[in-house]
């Protein structure tokens, strides 16, 4: 299993949009993906439970990455991530 600990970088106005697309991105990988904030973690592939966590700007968040692609899926998330948008 991959783990990897990020802040949020999204714009305040822009998170539905950002979170559509960050949801696109990890159904692109056969691993399974979660975020953890806090004491909750769900589903990244699942739009309403990614809009449900409520992520804020400069959140700090756990991305776990398990499966046959998963260091594949946990690179190309990070650099997801880090490119600006």
């Amino acid at each position: 299993m991959n783990s990897i600990e990020v802040v949020v970088n999204m714009a305040q106005d822009d998170d539905v949009r950002s979170m559509a697309s960050f949801v696109q991105k990890a159904n692109e990988y056969d691993s399974s993906i979660y975020i953890q904030v806090d004491d909750k973690k769900i589903n990244a592939k699942s739009i309403m439970g990614m809009i449900s966590l409520g992520i804020l700007k400069d959140k700090r968040i756990r991305i776990l990455v398990e499966g046959e692609d998963e260091e594949t899926a946990a690179e190309e998330i990070l650099s997801y991530l880090n490119k600006d948008r």
